[in-house]
């Protein structure tokens, strides 16, 4: 067991920066998320990664390679900011890929059973959620 533990010394600063800058990504994904702290609305979830992110990439204890992170975490965030807070205004929007693509195979397998619309012209499916009033388009492979 001690020689194990010797083995793992070089390792530990290493092994705290990760834990660290993980810390950061779970701090992200609970302002993100709609379960916690209800309600949430876009202009709120919007201004916490704002002021977040902004913490997070002007913290003077961070040395080069935490600054490298943290930019890239902003820059990736800041990449998908201009959709990244509409679900939380939507109800019943999929917040995620995962959750939409969960939806659009409903659609696709029959297995949603909200009003359905083929577009014949651009050969797409309306799809009207009883939760909002927009349409979402799903290409209709033949």
């Amino acid at each position: 067991m001690i020689v194990l533990t010797q083995h793992r010394l070089p390792f530990a600063a290493q092994i705290e920066r990760y834990r660290r800058q993980r810390q950061w990504l779970i701090d992200l994904a609970h302002l993100l998320d709609p379960e916690r702290d209800p309600p949430k609305t876009s202009s709120s979830v919007t201004q916490m990664i704002e002021t977040y992110l902004l913490d997070l990439t002007t913290r003077r204890t961070h040395d080069a390679e935490d600054r490298l992170v943290a930019n890239h975490i902003n820059q990736t965030f800041r990449s998908f900011w201009w959709g990244l807070f509409r679900c939380y205004d939507v109800p019943g929007l999929p917040r995620t890929n995962n959750e939409l693509e969960r939806f659009m195979r409903q659609i696709k397998m029959g297995q949603y059973s909200g009003p359905v619309k083929l577009d014949t012209e651009t050969g797409s499916l309306k799809v009207y959620n009883d939760c909002y009033a927009q349409t979402l388009h799903a290409h209709v492979e033949s």
